[in-house]
């Protein structure tokens, strides 16, 4: 929940696997806890920043997008514009690219003992903004599966399916 400590530790984490001589692409999802320090931005603001910094360090944020490599490249489909496809056109895109990564926060509009309620995102967002945002992931989430049935994509988020799905794992 400090943004100092975590600039701190994604430049020692570079500077570790610089020092190491590897090449490793790191991807991270945010948590509710990344949101706490600035309730006075709104999400976008908040996600921009951590994406801001990450991207200085040759790092990857996943927030309801799409991350894959292609021709040893790190690329991306934002939200918008994975709502924009329709589902064929997503699979002839993606089709032969791999990895694909798909995740973010999730929330927790499903939850009845986790949620915006009981002060999970502090000031940052109210309850209802946490159910339209579990929604819009979970359709997100619900398409990536159709589109990528064989195609094995990495799911990673903070928040469990049942927080903001009704699908089971």
């Amino acid at each position: 929940h400090d943004f100092e400590l975590y600039t701190l530790f994604v430049k020692e984490l570079k500077k570790i696997m610089y020092d190491m001589k590897k090449r490793i692409h790191f991807i991270f999802t945010l948590g509710n806890h990344e949101l706490w320090e600035f309730p006075s931005m709104s999400l976008d603001e908040i996600i921009s920043k951590y994406k801001l910094l990450l991207s200085q360090y040759d790092m990857y944020l996943l927030h309801d997008n799409i991350l894959y490599y292609e021709n040893l490249q790190m690329k991306e489909i934002s939200p918008l514009e994975l709502d924009m496809y329709n589902e064929e056109e997503a699979r002839k895109y993606l089709n032969g690219k791999s990895p694909i990564f798909f995740g973010g926060i999730g929330f927790s509009g499903k939850s009845s003992q986790f949620n915006a309620y009981n002060g999970l995102y502090r000031l940052t967002i109210s309850r209802e903004e946490e159910i339209k945002l579990s929604e819009d992931f979970d359709n997100r989430y619900q398409k990536i599966v159709r589109i990528m049935k064989d195609m094995n994509p990495i799911i990673l988020t903070h928040m469990p399916i049942e927080c903001w799905s009704d699908e089971k794992y």
